[in-house]
């Protein structure tokens, strides 16, 4: 989420982008216009997501894979192409030349070197602060364009739909989030990068502590420290199952980019999965894997993901 001190410097710099710093005398005696919208790069989907829930035009875009809504709502062609989610190709985004450029999670470690472009902006949400950062973002972007009481308005039809979803899982205690990716399980905890469905839900998570501190990087494969998280990551995972949640919500990654989905079969063939509870009684919700791992946050995947989840918490 963007920090409250980034406000002020955040309006000041666009004010720069949106009015004249030179007026000639007539020019400053004429009415008032409205000014034109910042011509922006969108390097995050979350963030893409909010802004055509807001009705704001994008001029330069990072495509990678996209979930089937978001593809509907964009005109590829239309649109610069300026690179991938995590890497920015200069050369095309100095041709587009937009006034504004936002980052998301994959692409924040670019921000100093895009800053030399134009005003460039970190749009990240902290996992830990999730449902607060949506809100903050909805509300940044509708400042940023000129789109404050459409924001508003979305920010009233979320906090609806989280209270209508939240009181279908008054019928439940917890809910915990599987991560599985080519075979594996991963449970995430609140916190987590995907753990941040127990908060919209209202329920607690049955994750175990890890137990250990996991490495900065991925340990290569075979080595003491990947050996130790793997074992770390297997004990965590009986545990949380043992807990017995009343929901599994599942996150398949590899169906996230366009391969063949793996989840169901990955949780089928575990024993530990099958024995639960949430598992024999059916109470397992598949999260749309591209909207949740590409375009996490956005506001109109979040809208769909609530409204699946209310109908399916009282259909149960």
């Amino acid at each position: 989420m963007l920090s409250t001190a980034l406000r002020t410097p955040l309006a000041l710099a666009l004010g720069a982008l949106l009015l004249s710093a030179c007026q000639t005398e007539e020019q400053q005696a004429s009415p008032p216009s409205s000014p034109p919208a910042p011509k922006v790069a969108v390097f995050d989907q979350g963030v893409l997501d909010t802004l055509l829930a807001l009705n704001v035009e994008v001029a330069c875009i990072a495509p990678g894979a996209m979930p089937a809504y978001l593809a509907e709502q964009i005109d590829l062609e239309q649109m610069t192409q300026v690179g991938t989610l995590f890497e920015p190709n200069m050369e095309a985004l100095e041709a587009c030349a937009p006034d504004l450029i936002l980052l998301g999670r994959r692409s924040a470690g670019h921000q100093e070197a895009l800053s030399q472009l134009a005003t460039t902006l970190d749009m990240s949400i902290a996992p830990d602060a999730f449902i607060e950062g949506v809100l903050g973002q909805i509300e940044q972007l509708g400042q940023l364009f000129d789109r404050q009481t459409e924001a508003a308005q979305l920010a009233r039809d979320l906090e609806q739909q989280l209270q209508r979803v939240q009181q279908q899982s008054q019928a439940y205690q917890s809910a915990t989030l599987l991560f599985t990716v080519n075979g594996h399980i991963l449970p995430h905890a609140p916190g987590d990068r995907y753990g941040m469905l127990n908060e919209a839900l209202g329920l607690s998570s049955t994750v175990a502590p890890l137990g250990i501190t996991p490495p900065a990087n991925r340990p290569e494969a075979g080595t003491p420290e990947a050996i130790a998280l793997q074992e770390a990551q297997a004990l965590r995972l009986a545990t949380t199952l043992e807990a017995q949640p009343d929901w599994l919500l599942i996150l398949d990654r590899n169906g996230a980019t366009g391969g063949e989905p793996q989840a169901e079969a990955t949780l089928s063939a575990h024993a530990g999965v099958q024995a639960t509870q949430a598992w024999q009684q059916g109470q397992v919700f598949y999260l749309d894997a591209p909207t949740w791992y590409v375009a996490t946050g956005g506001y109109q995947g979040l809208m769909m993901t609530l409204s699946d989840l209310e109908t399916r918490l009282g259909s149960d």
